[in-house]
């Protein structure tokens, strides 16, 4: 029966496929994107979508293969200047990476990585139906799920480590306790007795005076835009920029300063980067994605003295 199913569904659609094909606006070019028998500004489009949908769902046809269809519509609708039309082939990728699985990830990566010429070339007032539809495949695909999961295995083996850390380190410091006092009776007039009283709070003093050497500045970051945008730092002052991410493909980087930046991270995710600055004066930091930072994806640091 399933064979037979397989058969029915087929010739239907082939036959559906037949009479579209009619009703597909002449663009000339489709055959180059890979597109399907409808492109996204059809009337028709709707069966060529779920066509795909019951492909992946009966073993027809692969996530990885319906994304890569849906890429090549959108840079068509595009280069057509239909920017709607590519907004929802865009959307169709989201429903294909939501449906992927491990074996489909590199190339559901190159199909949204071939749209950045898309998002680079687009008008301003398309970029943001775009960009919401980019960030909806990149939280449907089978990234997001991954960094979540390996958080929650170090977490419980930590305290079981630290716990007998504390422990040995107590009794070795209850031995130096015992052993100090055999050095100290013998000078009693000297001045070592005024040594252990004055050596062990400037230990833990310097501590403390390395730990507030470091600031740390907090930045979120979403579509086109950073909060705060401008930060205020003092010369010489070691300080560590930590990016959140809260929506879409970003990263933090310092225009001026080679190396100081974060990773291109995803929506939820964080990094960041320390730098010490020995001038002062104005430094910009921007997002380098695609044309972020022309979108207005900037921000400032003043260094001060």
């Amino acid at each position: 029966m399933k064979l037979k199913t397989k058969i029915i569904i087929i010739s239907a659609f082939l036959i559906t496929g037949i009479a579209a094909s009619a009703a597909q606006e002449d663009h000339g070019d489709v055959e180059e994107y890979s597109t399907g028998f409808a492109t996204p500004d059809s009337a028709l489009y709707g069966l060529e979508t779920r066509w795909d949908s019951m492909s992946m769902t009966v073993g027809l046809s692969s996530a990885s293969d319906v994304a890569e269809k849906r890429a090549g519509e959108a840079r068509l609708m595009a280069d057509h200047g239909d920017y709607e039309a590519a907004e929802r082939a865009i959307e169709g990728l989201g429903n294909a990476a939501e449906r992927s699985g491990e074996e489909d990830t590199e190339r559901i990566e190159n199909a949204v990585s071939s749209l950045d010429q898309v998002m680079e070339t687009a008008p301003e007032e398309a970029q943001e139906g775009l960009q919401n539809a980019m960030d909806n495949v990149e939280q449907r695909g089978p990234e997001d799920i991954e960094p979540g999961q390996p958080t929650e295995d170090p977490q419980p083996d930590q305290p079981a480590q630290e716990t007998p850390a504390d422990e040995d380190t107590g009794v070795e410091q209850d031995q130096d306790v015992e052993q100090q006092p055999e050095t100290d009776q013998e000078p009693e007039n000297g001045e070592d007795t005024e040594q252990p009283g004055e050596t062990q709070p400037d230990e833990t003093d310097s501590e403390q005076q390395e730990d507030n050497d470091v600031r740390e500045i907090v930045i979120e970051g979403e579509s086109f835009e950073f909060n705060p945008d401008t930060v205020e730092v003092e010369v010489g002052q070691e300080v560590e920029f930590i990016f959140e991410n809260t929506g879409g493909t970003h990263d933090l980087v310092i225009s001026e300063v080679e190396g100081a930046g974060t990773e291109v991270i995803g929506t939820g995710e964080s990094d960041s980067f320390t730098h010490t600055f020995e001038e002062e004066g104005e430094y910009e930091f921007i997002c380098s994605v695609g044309n972020h930072a022309e979108q207005g994806m900037t921000g400032t640091i003043e260094v001060v003295e």
